[in-house]
């Protein structure tokens, strides 16, 4: 409900559908110069890819995989001022397959709060206003702490571990607690590890960090996507199944343009479901 906020969503978040050309394809419509993409084919079965302007263009990792960051020409090569121009790889641009692009906008790149942080990122881009939040930071290897510079405490953080093969980390506050996990290129239910997020979810100025390989290695390269929510644009929640045959309605107080559920206490496939198009699996693509 656009009330509660002094913004338009879609200046900040947007689900752009486009045909891949098999060629350089300049892609257009997102409605900003996007900071976060994240590419999956729903017509094939491509690997999804994620690329952000803090790592740069041209490097990818893929959210089904624990493979490192790699460089890659044929990928995504530029972030436009309404888009983004991708190549000649199948797994963003195959020739006639209908992709999905989920885009989301940071922009804040300099003048970060710090107070309270032991873990300086090496680059970051995010948003107060929409709660989202992109930071490149090399490991310790000793607890630590990341100031975020968001407007309250994330809800959701993401860390992929980018120099080395490591799986994909999400804590979260629908977890059990911050000594919880789950493993975002896997199916497995939420897994107990204080190491991951030191057993604390993050405050309104930081985000902890422990010792575990996924999330803080000493020397390792890393990237952190965290997520606050925004009344009228964002929530982040659990929620108990029925089974119920007629469905069950979940309120978020607005109409969500993108939406990602997983089981935790069981094994399950990650669901995304953007604007009336599915996609879903073992894994989140």
């Amino acid at each position: 409900m656009a009330a509660y906020i002094s913004f338009q969503p879609k200046d900040f978040f947007s689900a752009l559908k486009y045909t891949g050309t098999g060629s350089s394809n300049a892609v257009t419509g997102v409605g900003f110069s996007p900071d976060a993409v994240w590419i999956k084919t729903t017509s094939n079965a491509q690997k999804p890819c994620m690329f952000d302007t803090v790592r740069g263009v041209q490097k990818v990792i893929y959210p089904s995989e624990a493979t490192a960051e790699i460089t890659d020409a044929t990928l995504l090569t530029a972030f436009g001022a309404d888009g983004f121009t991708v190549v000649s790889d199948s797994d963003v641009n195959g020739s006639g397959y209908a992709f999905s692009s989920w885009n989301w906008k940071g922009g804040t790149t300099t003048g970060k709060p710090t107070v309270g942080e032991t873990i300086t990122p090496t680059g970051y881009s995010y948003s107060a206003t929409a709660g989202i939040g992109m930071y490149a930071y090399t490991g310790t290897g000793a607890n630590g702490t990341i100031a975020h510079g968001l407007s309250s405490a994330p809800e959701v953080v993401i860390v992929k571990k980018t120099s080395a093969i490591e799986e994909w980390v999400f804590g979260g506050t629908m977890l059990t607690s911050g000594a919880y996990k789950l493993v975002m290129n896997t199916t497995a239910a939420q897994l107990s590890e204080a190491g991951a997020f030191n057993s604390t979810l993050p405050s309104s100025t930081v985000i902890s960090l422990g010792t575990s390989g996924g999330t803080n290695t000493s020397t390792g390269g890393y990237i952190m996507y965290a997520f606050a929510p925004v009344k009228g644009y964002s929530k982040f929640g659990a929620y108990q199944g029925t089974g119920d045959v007629n469905s069950q309605y979940i309120y978020t107080g607005f109409q969500p343009s993108w939406v990602m559920i997983k089981k935790t206490n069981a094994t399950s496939g990650w669901y995304i479901r953007d604007l009336g198009q599915s996609v879903s699996g073992t894994t989140p693509y």
